[in-house]
Order: structure tokens, then sequence, then C-alpha cells
């Protein structure tokens, strides 16, 4: 005669399981909404030498590696609580499972509003690094130099002329001012 034997999945702990699915749902929309963060006309550009006018593909990049760094400990989260569910039979009440959802949704609404500002410190301790071993025309690249100096927090006056404003700019960025380039030195412009 056969012998009835209960199947795997009903042994597992449904609270626990649905705890587990969830969290694999968050590492799913962290995923979906850390892809894609730059456009193909960027890429090309990138590949064929252009030269950025905007910190935007760096935002986009540093927004898309935390978001996925996010996406990657929900995935481990939702693993280690369905194997939980699944082999180790661990039973937990529905008030675990609404708690732990609440969690995870507070971990979330939390990690999003502190990523701009994680992002902008990441962006800051980059350029600063990168700008002050490399050398960059500010004033050949004034969108780009008003872009830097709006995350650095450099305010620009109406009577400041750009060379001033990239003073102010080079200064916050903790990056030498170059000597003059020879008799035909830029005389002042103003920056708007």
């Amino acid at each position: 005669m056969l012998t009835q034997e209960v199947p795997f999945v009903q042994a597992a702990d449904p609270n626990l399981a649905v705890l587990g699915f969830l969290a694999v749902f968050f590492a799913g929309a962290f995923f979906l909404s850390s892809v894609g963060r730059d456009r193909p006309r960027q890429r090309v550009g990138s590949v064929l030498g252009a030269k950025s006018t905007s910190l935007a593909p760096l935002r986009a990049a540093l927004q898309s590696k935390a978001r996925a760094q996010a996406a990657a400990f929900f995935l481990m989260v939702g693993s280690a609580t369905l194997i939980a569910a699944f082999f180790f039979r661990l039973e937990v009440g529905r008030s675990f499972v609404y708690w732990a959802a609440g969690v995870m949704t507070m971990f979330s609404l939390v990690f999003l509003g502190l990523l701009e500002g994680y992002v902008a410190g990441a962006m800051r301790r980059y350029l600063a690094a990168h700008l002050r071993q490399h050398a960059f025309d500010f004033e050949d690249h004034l969108s780009l130099t008003r872009e830097i100096g709006e995350l650095f927090r450099v305010r620009s006056h109406g009577e400041d002329t750009l060379e001033s404003y990239v003073t102010k700019v080079r200064g916050a960025l903790g990056v030498a001012t170059p000597p003059e380039r020879g008799a035909g030195a830029r005389r002042a412009r103003m920056l708007d």
C-alpha cells in the first residue's frame, strides 16, 4: 500500500515564506530601479571619447550602484528567510510578519530618503580626488564648472567674473590654480 507523504511545500511555515517572498519583491523593485540609469547617447559618447558636459551620468551611476546594493541586501534577507521557512521549519506568528514587513518598508523609505545625500557626498569625494590629480580647464567648461560649484555649495554673486568664480570652485575642491598661460592670458569675463 502506498503511504501518503506530506508535500515539501506544505511543511514550510507560510508566514515565514510570505515574509521571504516579500523581501525578494523588495529586491526586485530595487534591482529594477537600478538598471538602465544612463542613456544610450551617453554610452556612445563615452565609447567614442566625447567629453561629458554634465555630472548627471556620474550621479546616475552612483544611484544605480547604491540601489543595486540595497537589492542585494533584500535578496539575501529573502533567501535566508525562505531557507528558514522551508528547511528549518521555523514557525513565526502573523504579527511578526507584519512587524518585519513594516521594518523592511521603513528601511526602504529611509534608504531612498538618504540616497541623494549619500550620492552628493560620494560625488564630492570622487570629484575632489580626481581633480586634485588630473588637470581640468574649468574656464573652458562653464556649465560643468557651474554644476561642480553647486555640488560644492559655491555661491555665485553678480559681481563675480569667470575667473573669480573658478577660483572659488578651485578653493572648494582644494585644487591649485594653474600658472597663467603666457602673455595672452585670458582677460576677465563676467560669469553671467
